[in-house]
């Protein structure tokens, strides 16, 4: 047999097969070409093929090409993804962070508020001076919180708190202010303090009285003012310095425009819960910039 693409191969087949595949032999004839024939189309492709003998159609596979990426291609592209990951990766797990914080310290402030709304009810009273708990004999010059026996088996009680003393610093652990310098020492020595269930640190300072809480205890960032914050305890709430309902209860009116604005206070506690403040500010303030910030840390 005569092999495809020479002359006396297509002399042969087409002297064979007269007639049959008279138009596919003028094709070979006139281009030297194998053609697939197909229903929908032809398409020509330059191959060799040896056609055993009484064959009577010529047909081909279709040949599928692949493309793929060569080496330097993935490895740019690699590369590059590289690069966008250290870029960005870093402000993506800050942001995470925050909000996870943010999520303890709402739920640390309604605990607090809670706990201390079901106290007066078990009083059958509506604030916490009614119930025992705070002592308004010097205010407004002062006032303080009542930590007796009975009133401190009820913040146990209530709150669920292990470890409960004033004898030890439940804040004897490294604490960073905002940017980055040593906190002045916080001590609970002289407070009340304990831990929750879900490992949240709580101080009750008698004389002030506020309540300093780590939302996290010592898992960090044991930052003032990121999971460090204290908590005023007032007539029948609990609420951050300064705050509005902190501001009613030291007297102050809504006429007061200047307190009660609200872009003038976002500025106050702005200026005050600041990596630029090199004191215990932030510890104060910012747990209210977090509130008026819609419950967002954006510092």
């Amino acid at each position: 047999m005569a092999h495809l693409g020479s002359n006396s191969f297509f002399s042969e087949f087409c002297a064979t097969h007269v007639g049959t595949l008279s138009n596919l032999c003028q094709h070979f004839s006139s281009r030297g070409e194998v053609t697939t024939h197909t229903a929908a189309s032809i398409r020509k492709r330059k191959s060799a093929y040896i056609l055993a003998e009484g064959t009577t159609h010529v047909a081909r596979s279709q040949n599928i090409c692949r493309a793929a990426f060569t080496l330097a291609e993935v490895l740019i592209t690699l590369g590059v993804i590289g690069v966008v990951a250290a870029l960005t990766m870093p402000s993506l797990i800050a942001h995470y962070q925050k909000k996870v914080l943010v999520t303890q310290i709402k739920k640390a402030y309604s605990t607090l508020n809670e706990g201390f709304r079901q106290i007066m009810a078990q009083e059958g009273c509506t604030d916490l001076i009614c119930a025992g708990f705070l002592d308004m004999s010097n205010f407004p010059n002062g006032y303080s919180l009542i930590l007796n026996e009975s009133n401190k088996n009820k913040l146990v009680s209530t709150f669920k708190l292990s470890n409960f003393s004033n004898t030890k610093n439940i804040f004897d652990y490294e604490i960073k202010k905002l940017n980055g310098s040593d906190f002045n020492t916080l001590s609970s020595v002289g407070a009340y303090s304990g831990v929750t269930p879900d490992g949240m640190f709580l101080a009750f300072a008698p004389a002030a009285p506020v309540i300093i809480f780590d939302v996290n205890g010592q898992k960090g960032p044991n930052v003032a003012g990121r999971d460090i914050h204290s908590i005023y305890i007032i007539d029948n709430m609990v609420t951050p310095m300064y705050s509005r309902p902190y501001l009613r209860f030291f007297g102050f009116t809504v006429s007061d425009d200047s307190l009660f604005n609200q872009n003038y206070l976002i500025t106050v506690f702005e200026r005050n819960c600041s990596p630029e403040r090199n004191d215990n500010s932030p510890m104060l303030y910012c747990l209210e910039r977090i509130i008026l910030d819609g419950w967002e840390m954006k510092y």
